[in-house]
């Protein structure tokens, strides 16, 4: 009986896939169907019995109770490059410049080299419309971690209409707006005091590595 059920099982998988790609079923959804549709075949094959506490599959150690995961194959997920091929190109730069095969820890290197990356491409766009006297503020604010009260930013922003012509702040919540929202810096709207954050952190360790200061800015 349970060879029948998964002899009926498999066949009806090689039904489902034959039907479903023509229809053009979500690529997701249809890729796992595919990729899983052997180590659910061999799964059920191994099943021995089912109760409402469980099942028993040969090769289970004596355990009642408990369903051992199917053995995944090594690559369950559609990879982006096989979506867009156009990315290709940078899979094999990426590749050839941190030279993975060397590495034990690949996923550490990866994720490391992603987060580098996506600071980077945050702190570009944080450049492009950060004003000077802004900058100033968040490097002090990277000096005391404790925070600076209120009344402290005013400094940073009358320097800012001092010097500012075209676009000028008229008080510090709306000069601040910008680090906040971009979840550089908070307030602490009970003690009125600006912390910088860990994001905002990063951002001036990258400025420095760079050799970008708030006089390169307009401010």
């Amino acid at each position: 009986m349970i060879e029948l059920l998964g002899n009926i099982w498999n066949e009806a998988l090689e039904f489902l896939v034959r039907v479903l790609v023509p229809l053009g079923w979500p690529l997701v959804a249809l890729t796992a169907l595919v990729t899983f549709r052997k180590p659910l075949a061999d799964l059920i094959g191994r099943l021995r019995w089912v109760s409402s506490k469980g099942a028993r599959f040969s090769g289970d150690q004596g355990a009642t109770g408990t369903t051992p995961k199917p053995e995944l194959p090594e690559k369950s997920q559609p990879l982006y490059r096989e979506l867009d091929p156009s990315i290709q190109y940078l899979y094999d730069d990426l590749s050839e410049r941190l030279e993975l095969g060397q590495y034990p820890n690949r996923e550490e290197v990866l994720l490391d080299a992603c987060a580098a990356t996506i600071r980077a491409s945050f702190s570009e766009y944080v450049l492009r419309f950060l004003f000077g006297s802004q900058f100033s503020f968040l490097i002090k604010l990277e000096s005391k971690r404790d925070g600076i009260p209120f009344s402290g930013a005013e400094f940073y922003l009358n320097e800012h209409k001092s010097k500012a012509t075209d676009r000028m702040f008229i008080n510090v919540n709306e000069w601040a707006h910008f680090l906040v929202v971009n979840q550089l810096i908070t307030l602490d709207p009970n003690q009125l005091q600006f912390k910088i954050t860990k994001k905002g952190i990063a951002f001036v360790a990258y400025t420095r590595q760079n050799a970008i200061s708030p006089s390169m800015l307009m401010l």
